[in-house]
């Protein structure tokens, strides 16, 4: 979700990083999503410029198959869930091996099995959909060794974003997450070094990063139009023999949360020939639909896609 810099946004990070990050530490797991909800509804029926152009953006994916009431309905928790993702930060310190079951369920853990099985490693490609570290720290406190590729970047940030929010989510990240964060503004080596230890590496299929893209993409259809994709989980996997599972996320319930392991993608070659990598990336876009179309407001990008503006990219916020 796009967001701006401002005096009042820096007087908010100051409330939000601080007596609000403890106060929700104190408060039940429940309690806090409840409170995360309501911030959503605030902007919701606050920001009229926002949830226009979100209302805007699903009625041309869906055309006609959504009507008027739903719309509003999708909108409304497509900004709910923007605030769970960005502040379920704030829970991460209190999640462990022996209560992250009464949040989260993993289905298909035996494709990650026999995946790791093979000893090559194991690249998870999810889409920005609910909240996204979610899945990665319950395969953590599952006992999987887990990375995580994404990237960071203080650009754009005012000094308050930037010494407040940003560091202090780092702090949070590489302290209270139990995997390792790679990043892919800096040496690509631990990568190759972590799928050849066997371990689980989990990228983003559907975005890049922080207004920014990095790396290749390729275009593919998405809902009718065409959209940017990302390539390298597909080079990647070609280099390391690593295999290739989709993930989803799925909201389970009022307070609870499924994560989905998929059938493993079947790479047609081992090339980088364009047309190749297109049609890898294309059973990824395949059981990204599908999600968003089940489950409309739990994609962060909603928006991003326009017609015209259809090369999502991720605003720090």
């Amino acid at each position: 979700m796009i967001v701006r810099e401002s005096l009042l946004r820096d007087v908010l990070r100051l409330i939000i990083w601080f007596p609000f990050r403890w106060l929700i530490y104190l408060l039940p797991v429940s309690v806090s999503l409840f409170i995360y909800r309501r911030m959503g509804d605030i902007h919701y029926y606050f920001n009229k410029k926002k949830r226009t152009a979100i209302e805007t953006n699903i009625k041309n994916a869906f055309k006609d198959r959504i009507n008027e009431n739903e719309l509003l309905d999708i909108v409304r928790k497509n900004m709910q869930s923007h605030y769970i993702d960005r502040l379920i930060i704030f829970l991460f310190p209190k999640l462990n091996k022996d209560n992250i079951e009464n949040f989260v369920s993993i289905e298909g853990l035996d494709f990650l099995d026999a995946a790791l099985a093979k000893k090559k490693g194991c690249i998870l490609v999810h889409p920005h959909f609910g909240p996204a570290q979610l899945s990665l720290c319950a395969l953590g406190h599952k006992g999987y060794k887990m990375n995580q590729l994404g990237h960071r970047t203080t650009d754009g940030l005012s000094y308050i974003g930037r010494e407040v929010q940003a560091k202090t989510r780092l702090k949070i990240e590489e302290n209270k997450i139990p995997a390792r964060m790679l990043y892919v503004n800096k040496f690509m080596r631990p990568l190759f070094t972590a799928l050849n230890n066997n371990e689980v590496l989990m990228t983003a299929g559907d975005a890049g990063g922080a207004s920014r893209f990095i790396g290749k993409y390729t275009t593919a259809k998405f809902f009718g139009n065409d959209m940017h994709f990302p390539t390298g989980w597909v080079s990647l996997a070609q280099k390391t023999g690593a295999s290739v599972l989709p993930l989803s996320l799925y909201q389970n319930g009022r307070n609870k949360y499924k994560v989905v392991i998929h059938a493993p993608i079947h790479l047609e070659t081992q090339t980088d020939d364009t047309d190749n990598i297109l049609e890898n990336v294309e059973k990824f876009v395949k059981i990204l639909e599908e999600d968003v179309r089940t489950y409309p407001h739990q994609w962060h990008f909603w928006d991003e896609f326009s017609e015209g503006n259809l090369l999502v990219k991720t605003c720090a916020s």
